[in-house]
């Protein structure tokens, strides 16, 4: 029986998934795939793991509901994209997550 394998985080990292635009401009007009729009500094990213030892603030990513949007905010440059055993994975140190999405109840 083969176990499905995942990337655990460590070293107070956050295993995160990118959110990235299309290649589509307002009109709708598709562009190739090589042209490079200029990227904002920042992007939006959903939580996939955080490491154990992440700060406080990270505990409801870390504990939070199946089906619950893990959103953040991170600075786009300091994603690490860890290529291991055919798979994509990206990091984010801890320190570059400049904010997380909460609902108005939340702390």
């Amino acid at each position: 029986m083969s176990e499905i394998m995942r990337l655990k985080p460590v070293n107070r990292h956050l295993l995160i998934v990118p959110h990235s635009k299309k290649n589509e401009t307002s009109s709708g007009v598709v562009l190739p795939d090589d042209y490079n729009p200029e990227q904002e500094a920042y992007v939006e990213a959903t939580v996939i793991d955080v490491s154990e030892d992440c700060g406080k603030q990270f505990n409801s990513l870390r504990f939070g509901t199946i089906g619950e949007e893990k959103i953040i905010i991170v600075d786009r440059s300091m994603i690490q994209e860890v290529n291991v055993r055919d798979k994509k994975h990206y990091l984010v140190l801890e320190n570059y997550v400049v904010g997380i999405y909460r609902r108005p109840h939340e702390n």
